[in-house]
């Protein structure tokens, strides 16, 4: 049975070979762009993550601001109950 893996191991060798082809005047071994492509591509997942992680917080957030303002509306609407106001 196969498991499924958050990296896409064809897109990190892919990565690789650029990152060497770029750096090859440089000297820099295949090994080296090698892991500098699966630093990204942890790097990415982590991003993602922490982005999933503030977009649910957001939308929490923003579920309790709706409710929060509609108590406050509900509240303001008593003040004028049948259109007059009854406060004071």
């Amino acid at each position: 049975m196969a498991t499924t893996s958050k990296y896409n191991r064809s897109e990190i060798m892919r990565n690789a070979w650029n990152i060497y082809r770029f750096n090859r005047k440089f000297n820099w071994s295949f090994g080296r762009c090698l892991a500098i492509a699966w630093q990204n591509a942890k790097n990415r997942i982590a991003v993602e993550e922490a982005n999933e992680k503030r977009r649910i917080a957001d939308e929490t957030r923003k579920a309790a601001y709706q409710t929060n303002a509609l108590k406050y509306v509900y509240g303001i609407e008593s003040y004028y109950l049948n259109g007059v106001y009854s406060g004071d």
